[in-house]
């Protein structure tokens, strides 16, 4: 099976005709020219064809998702101040999610049957809505993925997958997830979206529909 990186460099090199190669453990660009607008050209072919699933995760699979919680847990920690504990892990516990609870929707994000990353839908007030509002609990694109389109095509099935209204938050210091779901947003719906501030927990919050 192909690795990720050579997918996208195969699409990167069908419109740029830039080879992406391996040199002492970089991947670098060659070429004479590359302009802004061949380099957007690319970017929307790599949206076109990359082959992105949400793939719904099973209790089987809890493991795997605890392991990518990590690394989600590591890369939040210089917003929320978490220090690992004593065997040097961070604490998680998301046995919830499979305890019959069907507010909670796990999704690993897949690249050409990769996992990339993963995704958490929350039905949030289905307790006491029949039509709750769905929420991004959690969100989380490796590293190496990132910038690349995945991020925003994954986010992008999920608003696909539920016709419903939608409510997305950032902490205030967390200024590139917020200008990442602003910009995803706003090119899935334009201006047709309401964000505000909440002052007591420090969060952005952006909501819109997917009814229409």
């Amino acid at each position: 099976m192909e690795s990720l990186l050579q997918v996208l460099g195969d699409a990167w090199k069908r419109v740029t005709g830039i080879t992406v190669f391996k040199l002492r453990g970089y991947h670098a660009l060659v070429a004479c020219e590359v302009s802004m607008k061949c380099i957007e050209k690319t970017k929307k072919e790599l949206d076109a064809n990359m082959e992105l699933k949400l793939v719904r995760v099973n209790s089987e699979d809890k493991s795997i998702l605890i392991n990518l919680y990590e690394l989600y847990e590591y890369d939040f920690s210089k917003y929320t101040g978490r220090d690992i504990d004593r065997n040097g892990k961070f604490e998680v516990n998301i046995d919830y999610y499979w305890e019959g609870d069907e507010r909670w929707n796990p999704f690993f994000i897949e690249v050409a049957g990769i996992i990339v990353g993963f995704i958490v839908v929350l039905f949030e007030n289905m307790d006491t809505d029949p039509d709750p509002t769905h929420v991004i609990y959690d969100f989380m694109v490796l590293q190496k993925y990132r910038r690349s389109g995945i991020g925003r095509k994954a986010a992008l099935e999920a608003f696909k997958m539920y016709k419903a209204n939608w409510k997305i938050s950032q902490m205030e210091s967390n200024l590139p997830a917020r200008t990442f779901w602003r910009s995803v947003i706003e090119g899935f719906k334009g201006t047709n979206y309401t964000e505000h501030y909440v002052q007591d927990r420090k969060k952005y919050i952006q909501e819109f529909s997917t009814r229409n």
